[in-house]
């Protein structure tokens, strides 16, 4: 079963964090790699075992899937992390706004122009 892991990371922890996940699924998509070959030198050979080589093709496949997922939530936390920065340099960039003020009463023996 697969479960969704969530922590707080401090804003300079971020992508330090996302290239140790990264790394981590290099390793993953290496091994999908080496397996892939040995599929391709079991069925070139002279006696192939078919049912191993679909029980390689189908852990492939599967592994392919995680490192899909795995991608796809790495660039929805940089999307969240570029996202934050375009907010911070937007709130920068913009001047605050001020409710105008009320025209203050005419004080006694003052004229309007």
């Amino acid at each position: 079963m697969r479960v969704k892991l969530s922590y707080t990371a401090d804003e300079d922890e971020l992508l330090p964090e996302i290239s140790f996940l990264l790394a981590r699924l290099l390793n993953v998509y290496s091994e999908s790699l080496n397996s892939f070959d040995g599929v391709i030198e079991e069925l070139k050979g002279d006696e192939v075992n078919i049912s191993r080589a679909m029980k390689s093709i189908d852990e492939i496949r599967l592994d392919l899937g995680k490192i899909d997922i795995r991608l796809l939530e790495a660039i929805d936390m940089l999307a969240g992390f570029e996202q934050h920065h375009l907010n911070l340099r937007l709130q920068e960039a913009t001047p605050p706004v001020f409710p105008e003020a009320e025209p203050s009463a005419n004080i006694e023996g003052e004229e309007d122009d």
